[in-house]
């Protein structure tokens, strides 16, 4: 994080995505294979929708998995508006 940004981390404790599926979560339909209690009610869309969303406002996410649990870190440039 630097001076002319925000950051925002959203962990979800309890669950793990192998690397090499990670690249793999913000594609349309994607459900992830192992330890997916929700993975019988969502479209796979969810995360799709949410990347095109904030790709739309310049900003960034990124995704990781480490000691049991998901990580998604979105990066807000700070802009003055007047």
């Amino acid at each position: 994080m630097s001076a002319d940004t925000v950051e925002l981390k959203v962990c979800y404790s309890g669950v793990e995505i192998p690397n090499h599926e990670l690249t793999g979560v913000f594609q349309p339909f994607y459900h992830f294979t192992n330890n997916a209690p929700w993975k019988s009610t969502d479209s796979g869309l969810e995360l799709a929708l949410v990347k095109a969303m904030i790709e739309h406002l310049n900003v960034s996410i990124n995704v990781g998995d480490a000691d049991n649990h998901i990580s998604f870190r979105i990066k807000f440039p700070l802009e003055l508006v007047f």
